[in-house]
């Protein structure tokens, strides 16, 4: 009789589709090879207006050394998005090999797209959900920026010291990312979805909207439609409209169905 309580609760619609998302899935780790072989970009939206009419900034971070670029635009298109790319880190750090990005109109287009093509850069292009990213700076990292900004160790020494300070920065950042994916993975809650499962899709945008506190955040359900890799699916309606995004795995969870419910009594 508990347990049919406890099925009967948790199968309760209203209730699922409210909260936060609470699981977590397996870390995937982002592999460094060297200086600027993969970067992130990103836009930072509505800046207050500065007297040059700026009110976007586009930064760049690279995964092997965290070096960032950055520069104020006055419209976030694909132009000056394009032109930043050129300008601030192809003729600067030379060609990186991939580039990452969220799917926004600015990063998703065919200006962006022929630019990267010409240039051999792959595109990659992250879910939507809060990003994760590693602040912890090892002693091996902090070692090497401060070589690279001393000038007179940049004059006699850092050249032949430079790959043995790159390939223990390198060795130090793969440990740091271990460790990380070692202690995310003991906390995470679920292996994962199949293909068929049922399961809600958690709208995060209803928590910039004052409006949307008190409604319901989860929404569907959704079938399972395709894993692409680990922790990112894509997902179905019931009436069979496949959803063109990929979702992260943790903005979803499994829809207990009250239909599927029956009642054992035993006298």
């Amino acid at each position: 009789m508990l347990k049919d309580i406890e099925i009967y609760v948790k199968s309760c619609d209203s209730c699922q589709r409210r909260g936060k998302p609470i699981g977590k899935h397996e870390l995937n780790v982002i592999k460094v090879i060297e200086p600027f072989y993969q970067i992130g970009i990103d836009i930072v939206r509505l800046l207050p207006v500065t007297e040059r009419n700026n009110r976007y900034i586009v930064t760049v971070i690279d995964y092997f050394t965290k070096w960032p670029e950055a520069k104020a635009l006055e419209k976030a298109d694909a132009k000056e998005v394009a032109r930043f790319i050129y300008e601030d880190i192809i003729c600067r750090h030379s060609c990186p090999k991939k580039i990452l990005s969220d799917r926004g109109s600015h990063f998703n287009n065919k200006i962006i797209e022929s630019l990267l093509k010409e240039f051999g850069i792959k595109h990659n292009f992250s879910t939507p959900y809060h990003p994760k990213t590693n602040r912890k700076k090892d002693k091996n990292f902090v070692e090497f920026r401060r070589k690279v900004m001393t000038i007179k160790e940049r004059i006699t020494g850092l050249i032949e010291e430079l790959p043995s300070v790159r390939n223990k920065a390198k060795e130090s950042i793969e440990k740091s990312q271990e460790n990380q994916k070692k202690y995310h993975d003991q906390k995470r809650l679920k292996e994962g979805f199949n293909i068929g499962d049922k399961v809600l899709y958690y709208d995060a945008s209803k928590e910039k909207q004052w409006s949307g506190k008190l409604e319901e955040k989860w929404k569907g359900p959704y079938y399972i439609y395709e894993i692409i890799s680990k922790g990112f699916y894509r997902i179905k309606t019931m009436e069979g409209k496949i959803m063109k995004t990929p979702v992260n795995g943790e903005l979803l969870k499994e829809y207990i169905d009250r239909r599927n419910f029956e009642v054992i009594v035993k006298i």
